[in-house]
């Protein structure tokens, strides 16, 4: 009895394992992205950045260089000037 019920866990197991490991296939949209939401952004402060096709990496023989992609990105916003921590933080919260 006791080989039996060892058998079936076993048996449980495997499948388990083997359920818990198989690849998901993720759908690919053909559509383009859509603009991100422009939650309180003052105008003229921030700029779109359009999606797009963006080359990643160095062809640089640089220990730290990666080597060069292309990686496409999605449309985001991104402040015209630089943002100090302090006013990083009060958008935040607020």
């Amino acid at each position: 009895m006791y080989t039996k019920a060892l058998s079936a866990l076993t048996c449980l197991l495997l499948l388990a394992l083997i359920g818990g490991c198989a690849k998901k296939e993720e759908a690919v949209s053909t559509e383009t992205a859509a603009e991100p939401a422009a939650a309180k952004i003052t105008p003229g402060e921030m700029v779109l950045i359009p999606a797009g096709e963006f080359t990643l990496g160095s062809t640089d023989k640089d220990k730290s260089s990666w080597p060069e992609q292309k990686v496409n990105l999605p449309a985001f916003w991104i402040d015209k000037y630089e943002v100090t921590n302090k006013e990083f933080l009060d958008f935040s919260v607020n």
